[in-house]
């Protein structure tokens, strides 16, 4: 009986290493993915202490594969040490991405004032700039968004800035339409109609779904549950491997 309980505690230490590769892949490729969003806003708004949970992400990706490495080691080799350093580092790995994912939703709450105190500051100053506005593009193009709380925002900057030309960013428009679709909308274009032609949703708005730190969070607090399961297999293999050794 002893024994069974071994080899289900063994396989069940198996799938769990399985598990480990496969979201460690996952906490890579998010951790990647957001932080390349996160620096599409870098030149308009530091944004490098709201990089840190992606990072934290990365690098728990790339400790998960030595984990699965080690727990797959100890589990089949029923190494009494082996094992117990693994769920030591399990243990260590979620206490520290429970941490970042706390960070990540409490900074989340601040980012949309920040995102959308820097941005009024620095449209009215785009009309003339031609970095900024080159900036503005970017981060307009790659979260689909257009102005600060709506499209109309750029319309201010066109009044105060009667050298440039008298319509919206082309990287206001869908990527599907033809170049100048931006001439058509006007101050006197209905919301409804503008929204055929150019993304009519505010960058504060789009930025904060576009970078997505929540999203990290709440993965790294699915996989603390896991890993708190794993742990407790861990110890559970770890001392039916001491138990065996006395008795023998």
């Amino acid at each position: 009986m002893v024994e069974g309980g071994m080899k289900l505690v063994k396989y069940g230490l198996f799938l769990f290493n399985l598990f480990f590769v496969i979201a460690g892949i996952l906490c890579i490729y998010l951790g990647i993915s957001t932080n390349s969003r996160i620096a599409t806003f870098d030149d308009l708004v530091n944004l490098s202490a709201y990089s840190v949970a992606s990072k934290i992400l990365i690098g728990v990706g790339i400790v998960m594969f030595v984990l699965a490495f080690l727990g797959c080691c100890g589990s089949v080799k029923e190494n009494h040490f082996m094992v117990m350093t693994y769920s030591v580092l399990v243990g260590l790995i979620l206490v520290i991405q429970i941490g970042a994912a706390v960070a990540a939703y409490y900074k989340q709450d601040d980012l949309n004032d920040l995102l959308e105190e820097k941005m009024k500051e620095s449209l009215p100053k785009a009309g003339d700039n031609p970095e900024l506005r080159r900036v503005w593009d970017v981060i307009q193009s790659h979260a689909e968004c257009c102005g600060v709380k709506d499209y109309r925002d750029w319309f201010d900057v066109i009044s105060l800035n009667v050298s440039i030309s008298q319509k919206i960013p082309e990287s206001c428009c869908y990527p599907q339409m033809t170049e100048g679709c931006a001439l058509s909308v006007t101050p006197t274009t209905p919301p409804e109609e503008a929204a055929k032609k150019i993304f009519t949703t505010g960058c504060v708005v789009r930025g904060v779904e576009y970078m997505n730190i929540g999203r990290g969070a709440t993965v790294g607090i699915i996989l603390a549950v896991i890993e708190l399961l794993a742990v407790v297999f861990a110890c559970f293999m770890a001392r039916s491997i001491r138990y065996s050794y006395e008795t023998v």
